[in-house]
């Protein structure tokens, strides 16, 4: 279990739980914590899984971020697979650089990142 915390010090955490609607979410988390991508619920365990090994793979590729613009001049990104599900959602951000620093941070940790159920 040390070793995990050592890990999680270096590279993203993807972090698991079950919802009070017994769904199963992720949130990846970056090496200073901070939730850079969250996932939609998913309805087993083994589905969860499936859908982190889809976030690891579809993240190393920039064209499955989409990036768009919310109200106020805030922006966000989703990342999607190959045939357009989404895979997770970003915060909201304040300018396109920092979403774009967003992104980046998802294609650094998500491939590499632990993954920790609470």
């Amino acid at each position: 279990m040390r070793i995990l915390a050592v890990e999680s010090m270096i590279m993203g955490t993807f972090r698991c739980k079950t919802g009070t609607d017994g769904q199963f979410y992720f949130s990846l988390l970056a090496a200073n914590n901070e939730v850079i991508l969250s996932g939609e619920g998913y309805n087993s365990k083994s589905a969860l899984l499936n859908g982190l090994a889809a976030v690891r793979r579809y993240s190393l590729d920039d064209r499955f971020f989409i990036r768009e613009n919310a109200a106020g001049g805030q922006c966000y990104f989703i990342l999607v697979a190959s045939n357009g599900e989404t895979l997770g959602r970003s915060e909201l951000y304040n300018s396109v650089a920092a979403r774009e620093n967003g992104v980046k941070a998802v294609m650094q940790e998500a491939h590499y990142a632990v993954i920790r159920e609470e």
